[in-house]
């Protein structure tokens, strides 16, 4: 889901794919209301300091609409495990990352490696070898 993907502060990655669903628990409106709220957390967020680290998202959807109203996402798993991890991982403009304290860094900044994704050309090497002339 791209407003997901958009919070990432480098890269991301779902572990659910190719199959399999985004949310694992949804809560019906109440009343009169048409949003339903989706969470789910099989997204993995690479954080500044090139750790994976868990990630739990919220969908509001309006039924009547067809759209979506908004999407929050914190630190940690549905279940609670992972939330009180030290690594930041969200961007400054998340609500996570407002409530959470900067984190202090002892060592220097590591370079980002950028993976490739699946439909991505990989770096490969190919070297044409000239065939020996005694073959």
């Amino acid at each position: 889901m791209p407003g997901i993907e958009r919070q990432a502060p480098t890269d991301f990655e779902w572990m659910n794919r190719p199959t399999g669903t985004i949310f694992q628990e949804a809560e019906p409106p109440s009343g009169a209301e048409t949003v339903v709220k989706y969470r789910g957390d099989s997204v993995r967020f690479l954080n500044p300091q090139g750790q994976w680290v868990r990630i739990t998202y919220e969908c509001e959807y309006d039924t009547a609409g067809k759209s979506v109203r908004g999407v929050k996402v914190r630190l940690g798993r549905i279940d609670g495990k992972g939330a009180n991890t030290a690594a930041a991982a969200l961007p400054a403009g998340s609500s996570a990352a407002a409530a959470r304290p900067p984190a202090a860094t002892t060592s220097p900044p590591q370079a980002q490696v950028k993976r490739p994704r699946p439909s991505e050309p990989s770096e490969v090497e190919i070297r044409q070898v000239a065939p020996s002339a005694g073959r």
